[in-house]
């Protein structure tokens, strides 16, 4: 009918064969149960993880392996990939081209919410081999996940399964102990009797291994979807756009089988630490460098911020002479060099991705410390000063405090500790506000250091009465 939009029809199974050649199509489907239960299955997890065991499974033709993908919380995007048979489309761009496949991997689907018992039923399941989780770090600390979780775990422990593989995919510094720990506790609030039963099978017969992820996965715009929809032909409403990059390092710890991973460039390792560490403080902490530093220049995204050459300059700085340094001389070999560094400026100036700087500066009272502290204070031990590192957690207390950028914009802060910070605004860097921030040993000794509190206090005056633009260029001044 004439002056209708037409509405494009949807990718599912059925639709397969209509995909364009230019687009990367997924492998063929045998219909064997799936072998992964995969817990919160948001874009990340599309773009990295599933990405992953695609490109395995379509090399060696193995579809025990395919993925249950659960929705712990909310019923979207399970409802959106069950009417899409699971399949949905990745595009990677890098700001001069974009390459988009089809990924098949998510074999079943369903939500916690429409269908209580899912994943207890799931991970209980004889088939399911491993359980991958990317449900931040909230649900590690969450009563109802965890509820969930340790009855799939006691119904495969009383029907004698194989065992089983847990593995938290979530950006988080160990998670590999974070996931046990919390289900240990999980299980003392147990009878007593079943609390044993779960204790000695999770040491005996469940394997946590330690996992490094990083991809850049912004959330999905109704721009990208008609993008998406255009290079496909095809609706595509759980599409994900992401970038180029992709790495995921591994312990070897599966007991009953994995995908071969290695095969689609999974690293696997005796010791993920220095390519944890290598991450969080290189990349992370370059990462909220951009994102403070670049809301108070009224920088919208982390490639605009990545484009103003002053903020460059004093990233690359930063990481040049305190952030690679300590981690030499921690782990005895370079695994913090300058390719690393310039493979993540580079990630970061993707224009395509739009990264906003609000985005990645939520939650700065729990960010800051894990991405900094530890430089810091390995800087302070070497007889070096971190200035650049202090300059950065002066200018995250002025946005959390003044919530104001140098122009006097408004600018969106989200923290758990937002209230106490605007309220202390005055005494931001007192001893007992940064003692909040302290939750390790180091980190409680560093926020009470005069080595850390002066030149911290210091910029802070600075920032406050002349803007973070002029903080930068005293630095360039003084060390040049």
């Amino acid at each position: 009918m004439t002056g209708e939009a037409h509405v494009p029809t949807s990718l599912s199974a059925h639709a397969l064969e209509r995909l364009p050649a230019a687009v990367g199509q997924p492998r063929p489907r045998s219909g064997v149960a799936p072998g992964i239960v995969h817990i919160g299955p948001g874009a990340f997890h599309r773009a990295h993880q599933a990405g992953y065991t695609e490109r395995a499974l379509s090399d060696d033709g193995d579809d025990r392996w395919s993925i249950f993908a659960i929705s712990p919380r909310s019923t979207g995007i399970a409802e959106r990939l069950e009417a899409q048979d699971g399949y949905y489309s990745v595009t990677e761009m890098d700001g001069h081209r974009a390459r988009t496949g089809v990924v098949g991997a998510i074999s079943v689907t369903a939500a916690e919410r429409a269908r209580p018992g899912s994943i207890a039923s799931a991970i209980a399941a004889r088939t399911t081999r491993i359980v991958t989780l990317t449900v931040t770090e909230h649900g590690y600390a969450d009563q109802d996940m965890l509820g969930r979780l340790t009855d799939g775990l006691l119904s495969r422990l009383d029907a004698h399964a194989e065992p089983l593989t847990m593995l938290a995919c979530d950006n988080l510094r160990n998670a590999d102990r974070v996931l046990p720990t919390a289900l240990h506790s999980f299980a003392r609030g147990l009878e007593p009797g079943r609390a044993r039963a779960l204790i000695s099978y999770l040491a005996e017969s469940v394997t946590f291994p330690a996992s490094v992820v990083d991809r850049i996965t912004p959330a999905t715009t109704q721009a990208d979807l008609a993008m998406v929809s255009a290079r496909l032909g095809l609706e595509d409403l759980a599409a994900v756009v992401t970038e180029p990059y992709r790495q995921w390092v591994l312990t070897d710890e599966f007991p009953a089988g994995r995908p071969r991973w290695e095969t689609a460039g999974v690293q696997f390792t005796a010791d993920v630490e220095p390519a944890e560490q290598q991450k969080l403080r290189l990349l992370n902490g370059t990462h909220s460098a951009l994102a403070y530093l670049g809301s108070l220049c009224d920088h919208p995204t982390i490639a605009a911020a990545t484009a103003d050459v002053r903020l460059d300059e004093f990233v690359r700085a930063m990481a040049e002479t305190e952030v690679i340094p300590a981690l030499n001389v921690k782990y005895g070999k370079e695994i913090g060099g300058t390719d690393y560094l310039e493979s993540v400026l580079t990630r970061f100036a993707n224009p395509a991705l739009r990264h906003t700087v609000e985005q990645i500066s939520r939650d700065g009272s729990r960010k800051i410390p894990i991405r900094l502290f530890d430089t810091i204070g390995e800087c302070l031990a070497l007889g070096v000063e971190p200035i650049r590192a202090i300059t950065v957690v002066a200018a995250w207390l002025t946005f959390a405090a003044t919530a104001t950028s140098d122009s006097g914009t408004p600018l969106t802060v989200t923290d758990p500790l937002a209230d106490v910070l605007a309220d202390n605004r005055e005494r931001v860097a007192s001893e007992r506000v940064l003692d909040m921030l302290a939750t390790q040993r180091t980190h409680r000794e560093l926020v009470h250091d005069r080595r850390f509190l002066l030149p911290l206090r210091a910029q802070l005056r600075t920032i406050e009465r002349r803007g973070v633009t002029a903080a930068l260029d005293d630095l360039r001044a003084d060390l040049a």
